[in-house]
């Protein structure tokens, strides 16, 4: 599949997002989304992790050459995301740009700068 299709099937997730969809089921559908786009993804290889500290929500997973995988609780990521659970939902709905929410303190990135770029390109 192509970069094109990609970024529709993302659009369309966030398209759900803006309907209320919760943090939780919105990181699972971007999940899904990615597992599959191997081919549009080809090429990065990091582990991401995205975390609630108010609620504790937390999911990790790795691309490794595009290919997707699900990592567990304890499993190292080379870039890691927090914030408050309101504040990710927003800037997956495009409320917040991640640069605001970064300025602002309101989520924080730790690890793989390049990483998160990589991914952020589709999203």
């Amino acid at each position: 599949m192509s970069t094109l299709s990609l970024k529709q099937d993302i659009q369309a997730v966030y398209n759900l997002a803006d309907r209320g969809m919760p943090l939780g089921e919105l990181v699972d559908s971007i999940c899904g989304v990615l597992s599959r786009h191997e081919t549009a993804l080809k090429g990065i290889t990091y582990s991401y992790r995205l975390h609630a500290g108010d609620t504790g929500y937390t999911k990790a997973f790795a691309l490794v050459d595009g290919r997707f995988a699900e990592l567990g609780y304890g499993d190292v990521a080379d870039v890691t995301v927090s914030g408050k659970e309101e504040d990710l939902r927003r800037v997956f709905r495009r409320e917040m740009s991640p640069m605001s929410a970064l300025l602002r303190g309101k989520i924080k990135v730790v690890g793989s700068k390049a990483g998160l770029m990589r991914l952020g390109e589709f999203l």
